[in-house]
């Protein structure tokens, strides 16, 4: 193959796997300050913190590897040799979009846990959702990963209505996302008034703490729907989705994607003192090494 026409000189390609390699290094270092956070140990929210933090590592894992020069070749010899391109469409859009869809509901557990501290502070250790909440969230896994699997079932369409198979799959993406948005965003709100209210009434060391993290969840949130809103576009625009690389759209939300994982742990970062001590300590014992 000459050099032209080489799928690897794709400079899209390029950023989008230098920007999620970041993001996928920055999440991990983040993971494991978190886990080593004395003041997470024992609260609730830390499996929150941990599963967002996985949905980002995964999923800038998953645009590395597809968007790496070795596997857009290999995507590039698939087309040459005749594998239905329904099937590779659905094969990419899943191992993308597992992380990214649990990431929603991630959100819809985190507003439901702060709803409970915030607005039902006595029925909080005592309710079957904040007492499983880890076994909550490794449930949604499964179930978004089996939905999102079911959806190779579409593939057969694209050979026969690629019209219908888009719109089929551009329908339950946005269903997919919407829904989660619409009941986390309700739940934060009904939070931060409440919260409001009780810092007038009664700001305490417990109403910081609560204020700390129903701030960071609602600053992450929106930036989330602010790229959820782009997203969608992108989708509702564009029904005739491909793997080539003259999908510029298309390239555009997989590059901006991990800059979200990136803000994620500057946030939080920013709002929790601990955790800056804590990046301080081992930064000052890896230059002592």
């Amino acid at each position: 193959m000459n050099n032209s026409s080489s799928p690897c000189l794709d400079v899209w390609g390029t950023v989008i796997t230098a920007s999620n390699a970041t993001s996928l290094t920055i999440n991990i270092l983040h993971l494991y300050i978190l886990t080593r956070l004395d003041i997470l140990k024992g609260v609730k929210y830390r499996n929150i913190l941990i599963h967002i933090t996985l949905a980002d590592i995964i999923s800038s894992l998953s645009l590395t590897v597809i968007y790496s020069c070795r596997n857009v070749f290999l995507i590039y010899e698939l087309n040459k040799v005749g594998v239905p391109q329904g099937w590779q469409l659905v094969a990419v859009h899943s191992s993308i979009g597992v992380p990214f869809y649990t990431y929603y509901w991630i959100f819809v557990i985190a507003a439901i846990e702060q709803y409970y501290a915030i607005c039902q502070p006595l029925r909080y250790s005592q309710s079957i959702f904040t007492r499983h909440i880890s076994r909550i969230l490794a449930l949604v896994w499964l179930i978004v990963t089996i939905l999102v699997c079911l959806q190779m079932t579409l593939s057969s369409l694209y050979a026969t209505s690629p019209a219908v198979f888009f719109s089929i799959l551009g329908t339950i993406d946005c269903a997919y996302k919407l829904t989660p948005c619409i009941v986390t965003s309700s739940l934060l709100t009904r939070s931060m008034m409440e919260l409001s209210h009780m810092s007038n009434r009664q700001p305490t060391e417990g109403t910081h703490q609560l204020r700390t993290m129903a701030v960071y969840l609602t600053a992450i949130f929106t930036i989330f729907a602010i790229y959820t809103l782009f997203d969608i576009t992108v989708t509702v625009y564009d029904m005739t989705y491909t793997l080539s690389n003259e999908f510029v759209l298309d390239r555009v939300r997989n590059t901006v994607k991990p800059a979200y994982g990136i803000l994620n742990t500057v946030i939080y970062g920013w709002r929790t003192k601990a955790y800056r001590q804590q990046i301080r300590r081992r930064a000052t014992k890896l230059l002592k090494c």
